[in-house]
């Protein structure tokens, strides 16, 4: 259900100049709460590194988008998920690697991220939802008003 609605829904929000992400903490434990405000930080500051400080006042289509969901929250926690800029942003997807991947380093020290050129939404939906019904969902992140504010939770798909 999940995959669908991610295929469905989100498709079109996200755009087409969207990125495979994997967010990793490299620690047993993290709370839901403090992934959460990681993951809160990560996207205010990405759009910060590329709109300047006051991003949160640009319209929201110069923003960038985040989609992720939870995984292995009682083991290995990590996220899967999209990340999303807008049509003409200029980055390509090695300055967005090194750039991004070096954010979450410094947000989450010892943590990793990998981000990928996305060749296949669908396919890529359906492994960032295998798990999801296990957890609390999906966080969907879009600066509206500030990034380190924004989002919500998906409920568990029945």
């Amino acid at each position: 259900m999940l995959r669908e609605k991610l295929i469905s829904q989100y498709k079109g929000w996200l755009g087409n100049n969207t990125y495979a992400l994997t967010a990793v903490f490299n620690r047993n434990y993290v709370s839901a709460e403090t992934g959460g405000e990681a993951l809160r930080e990560f996207h205010k500051r990405i759009d910060c590194d590329r709109l300047g400080g006051r991003f949160y006042a640009k319209p929201i289509g110069q923003r960038s988008r985040l989609l992720v969901i939870s995984e292995k929250w009682d083991a290995h926690p990590h996220y899967h998920g999209y990340l999303a800029l807008p049509e003409g942003a200029e980055i390509g997807v090695e300055e967005i690697k090194d750039r991004y991947e070096q954010i979450w380093r410094d947000v989450f020290p010892g943590g990793t991220m990998q981000i990928d050129a996305l060749h296949d939404f669908d396919g890529w939906a359906g492994y960032v939802s295998k798990e999801a019904y296990i957890f609390d969902g999906a966080i969907a992140l879009d600066s509206l008003v500030d990034g380190s504010k924004g989002g919500w939770v998906l409920p568990k798909p029945r």
